[in-house]
């Protein structure tokens, strides 16, 4: 059954779902369709339009719009082809959960629960971060951001994670993670594996 106002619009291999009324703005919805949150969050979309409600970001500073921008420009361009590859399947994993976030409000906390995501495999969570980082980065470059909000490193990125969610932390110096993301200068210490 089709419902009325819903579009969906096919980008970068997914699918994605808004209530619109005319030309009017558009409300994302991020559930699954069929599902009961799907429903409610239509029935809010809905009722948010009725009454000029609806927080809606401006397409330009939604997070799919920087991404797009980011993959088109000519520095990823520059890129050998497995990394550009790399890259955009590392940043479409997790687009559909921030596709239409304003980046201009992220923070670093946004980032750490992306990261989380992938705390057991730090390699995979290295990679997370350098794709984050490097489009951030392009937002700064471009004026489009003040500053950079995705941490500098995963090992003090680690830390705040613990922090954050109160994991026990135990002293560690020869657990694989650990042993492969210290160095003799500054040995991982803390692990929160």
């Amino acid at each position: 059954m089709k419902l009325p106002y819903l579009v969906e619009e096919q980008a970068g291999g997914r699918t994605y779902h808004y209530v619109r009324k005319g030309k009017g703005p558009r409300v994302a919805i991020t559930a699954q369709p069929g599902t009961a949150e799907f429903g409610r969050q239509y029935a809010d979309a809905l009722n948010a339009l009725s009454h000029g409600q609806a927080q809606v970001s401006a397409p330009r500073f939604q997070w799919r719009h920087l991404v797009s921008a980011y993959l088109n420009s000519a520095a990823v361009q520059r890129l050998h082809p497995e990394t550009r590859r790399v890259r955009r399947r590392v940043l479409e994993q997790f687009l559909h959960d921030w596709a239409a976030k304003d980046y201009r409000k992220l923070e670093a906390l946004d980032v750490i629960e992306v990261l989380e995501q992938k705390a057991r495999r730090p390699e995979a969570a290295i990679t997370r971060l350098k794709a984050i980082r490097a489009v951030l980065n392009y937002a700064v470059r471009r004026e489009l951001v003040a500053t950079n909000v995705a941490p500098g490193s995963w090992s003090g990125t680690r830390r705040r994670v613990a922090a954050a969610t109160r994991k026990t932390r135990l002293p560690c110096r020869s657990c694989r993670p650990c042993a492969r993301l210290s160095t003799p200068r500054r040995p991982a210490t803390w692990c929160t594996w």
